[in-house]
């Protein structure tokens, strides 16, 4: 309530939980995303009944756990994001450097800058990591087929046939 109180007096104007939850976002990242969703298990606990009584009170609990929800949706997006940076600088590190590679670094094209394969290697694999996280189970199956995906985009004998061009 008292950041409610303090917003209202920045904003000159009453807040609605679309500009309060992203206060809210940075508190539960300090105290640890753990212990905000064990503060919102407390608040539920509170009871239907005073909840009702206590509009306020109500508000609050919606709002807080939507903040939490917020701040676990942005760390699973930064996570998979990095695990699809990683596949892309694992992939690069195979000598000579996979198929998905070979439109930037081929010996027929002009080679291209390093940010501009990174950008458009995520841009592939974009769209089968979407396909990837809707159907996984776990993180462990999650990082399996995206590791797999690579291996589609970037074929054993498409490293080979890269050897025996060089050779």
């Amino acid at each position: 309530m008292p950041l409610r109180e303090a917003g209202q007096a920045v904003a000159g104007g009453v807040l609605g939980a679309d500009q309060l939850i992203p206060l809210l976002e940075p508190l539960i990242v300090q105290a640890r995303p753990l212990h905000g969703w064990t503060l919102h298990a407390r608040m539920q606990a509170l009871g239907e009944q005073e909840l009702f009584d206590n509009p306020d009170l109500a508000s609050a609990v919606d709002g807080w756990e939507s903040a939490c929800v917020g701040v676990e949706s942005q760390a699973l997006r930064r996570w998979r994001r990095a695990a699809c940076e990683q596949a892309f600088w694992r992939a690069l590190a195979v000598d000579p450097p996979p198929g998905c590679l070979h439109f930037a670094l081929a010996d027929e094209k002009q080679a291209e800058p390093l940010p501009q394969v990174f950008a458009h290697f995520l841009e592939i694999l974009s769209e089968r990591e979407e396909e990837i996280w809707a159907n996984v189970p776990s993180a462990n199956a999650y990082l399996f087929l995206l590791d797999a995906a690579v291996d589609e985009l970037a074929p054993p004998h498409a490293r080979s046939s890269r050897a025996s061009k060089r050779s």
